[in-house]
């Protein structure tokens, strides 16, 4: 006969091991038990519930990762030339990257760092070799590769842009687009056959600009330029309300859009600026890029890009 403190001791254990039994799933358990003193609660019981909770909150979390609502990794992969003293490219490309992408960059020399990047600087570093930074951005399998130096190519004219754009496409196997080009194709997206340029660029650089967009049926109908020489840095110094003042200067009445051109300026923030106060759209060297790779790639546009040029994909 089991006496009533064994008995009391009895009820208990087998309530107990029963919850613990049903909560974590053991095997071999039921409604009755042969005989419950044979299956006890483990000393660390506290412990172990502890553990389960942690596991539980650690597997939410990873199910967030997993089920994409933080991804550290894209299905299309897209490489970027930068030049090596380019210090806005790169963020700016990072902003605009469409959620199923990812950005790889390889930073290109073949110019003079502490010169003033004038036309013929430019012109020598898009006749530079670029075997080897190709390579190397090849290295990541990307969908497509962008040249990231609209001065680069503009300064040989279409003819040089159209050839390097299929050599680099050749030696990677990827897409293939420059700065230059895609401005030009952005430009014709919107319709627009006169613009107003605006550029960090010297003097004989901006003519080459215009000289490059006229060959492309592009008239530059008005032009502002900074009213200083700009070395590689200070380029890419100019804070966003230059960039906007630097483009109010650009506009005329005959002027139909507004394009910044060089992808070491600051153009993000001043480009929804620039087409509120002007009513015309603005097309810049690093918005263009992004907008052709989303185009060539049919990739989804999101919410938040930067001008109206998005609007038309």
């Amino acid at each position: 006969m089991i006496r009533p403190a064994s008995y009391f001791e009895f009820i208990v254990r087998h309530c107990r091991t029963h919850w613990y039994a049903r909560r974590h799933h053991w095997p071999n358990t039921g409604a009755h038990f042969r005989r419950a003193s044979t299956t006890t609660l483990p000393d660390n019981a506290m412990q172990r519930r502890s553990a389960f909770r942690d596991r539980g909150r650690a597997a939410k979390s990873r199910s967030c990762v997993f089920g994409m609502k933080y991804s550290t990794r894209g299905t299309v992969r897209i490489g970027v030339l930068v030049p090596f003293t380019n210090t806005n490219l790169e963020s700016e490309m990072i902003l605009m990257c469409p959620s199923e992408a990812t950005m790889h960059f390889q930073r290109i020399g073949g110019y003079d760092a502490d010169a003033v990047p004038s036309s013929d600087q430019m012109a020598g570093f898009g006749m530079s070799s670029m075997n080897h930074d190709v390579r190397m951005i090849a290295g990541v399998k990307p969908n497509a590769i962008l040249l990231g130096c609209t001065s680069a190519t503009l300064t040989h004219g279409p003819t040089f842009d159209a050839e390097l754009t299929k050599k680099i496409a050749m030696q990677s196997g990827s897409i293939a687009l420059t700065a230059a080009g895609c401005l030009v194709a952005a430009i014709r997206t919107i319709s627009a056959t006169k613009i107003g340029f605006a550029s960090p660029y010297t003097r004989d650089l901006n003519k080459h600009a215009e000289s490059y967009l006229r060959e492309n049926a592009i008239e530059t109908v008005s032009r502002a330029e900074i009213g200083r020489e700009l070395d590689n840095w200070d380029q890419g110094e100019l804070t966003p309300e230059e960039v906007f003042d630097l483009a109010m200067h650009a506009n005329s009445d005959e002027a139909q859009a507004i394009v910044l051109s060089c992808t070491d300026l600051r153009t993000i923030d001043a480009i929804p600026k620039i087409e509120e106060k002007l009513g015309k759209p603005v097309i810049s060297s690093n918005q263009a890029m992004m907008y052709c790779a989303m185009a060539k790639l049919r990739l989804k546009k999101r919410s938040g890009l930067p001008g109206r040029l998005f609007d038309l994909l």
